[in-house]
């Protein structure tokens, strides 16, 4: 669903999503609540058309998903899921819910509790004693069993739509570019391989772990990919820092391999 960041312009699919929604009159004004319903409204017509156009074979064959969020920060993506799920019963026209899967620090708006200038100040190590802290570890896994829970509850299914090991930074964010700078250097730690097999570990694990409500395991994990775009270049959330071919520094992408080939043992 759209959404606006703070301190960030709010994107075009959002402010034009939000007008759509307040012209629908979901909200008294263009809002985040109504860019939501509109956007749950306009899943569910998107999805009417595509079983029309697959007839008798649509069950078969599709797997109509609606996108939420997760951690950003919590409570707000878990607001997001409740709305476009609950918004004239929308959860019925579609197969599961895709949200976002990430593990990592960062954005001021991520749930993160560190200010920007602070972490772009610390060291490599410094910032993987951050990153292997107990207590993240355990508030992120309970984040996603929370919203996988609930959507559970309406008989869909859950995937992460993009997710990963993520270094996250906003131009508008103060010390943006020193953190920025500091983010190649962590990705080329060795260490990293590791950090990413247990995001993608954890993940795949989610619900069997669960302190809270039992539900199924999310059934599928889209690692995000994109090296190309502001200050996420260079691995920062994509699993390579390249395009080309790099087995020797791709250490997310190692840690990846790591846990495929456990997979087949």
């Amino acid at each position: 669903p759209p959404r606006a960041l703070p301190n960030c312009p709010p994107p075009m699919q959002y402010s034009w999503a939000a007008q759509q929604g307040y012209e629908r009159g979901f909200d008294k004004q263009p809002s985040e609540k109504s860019a939501n319903r509109f956007y749950s409204d306009r899943v569910c017509e998107i999805a009417t058309i595509f079983n029309k156009v697959f007839g008798s074979a649509a069950g078969a064959r599709l797997k109509r998903v609606m996108g939420t969020w997760t951690n950003v920060p919590p409570a707000q993506g878990f607001a997001v899921t409740q709305n476009v799920l609950t918004w004239h019963d929308n959860h019925r026209c579609v197969d599961a819910v895709a949200m976002t899967g990430y593990y990592g620090i960062g954005h001021d708006n991520s749930g993160a509790k560190w200010d920007t200038c602070w972490l772009a100040n610390r060291t490599v190590d410094e910032f993987f004693d951050i990153w292997d802290n107990e207590s993240m570890w355990l508030e992120w896994i309970a984040e996603h069993d929370a919203q996988i829970a609930y959507v559970s509850q309406f008989g869909l299914d859950t995937v992460a739509y993009e997710s990963g090991l993520g270094l996250a930074g906003t131009p508008s964010e103060p010390c943006a570019k020193e953190l920025a700078a500091l983010f190649p250097k962590v990705q080329q730690d060795p260490r990293t391989a590791e950090m990413a097999f247990r995001v993608i570990d954890a993940f795949s694990k989610l619900g069997s772990n669960s302190t809270g409500p039992s539900h199924p395991a999310p059934v599928l994990m889209n690692l995000f990919s994109y090296v190309g775009w502001g200050y996420q270049i260079f691995g920062n959330w994509g699993q390579l820092r390249f395009m080309d071919p790099e087995p020797a520094g791709a250490y997310k992408w190692q840690g990846l391999e790591k846990w495929l080939a456990q997979q087949q043992h």
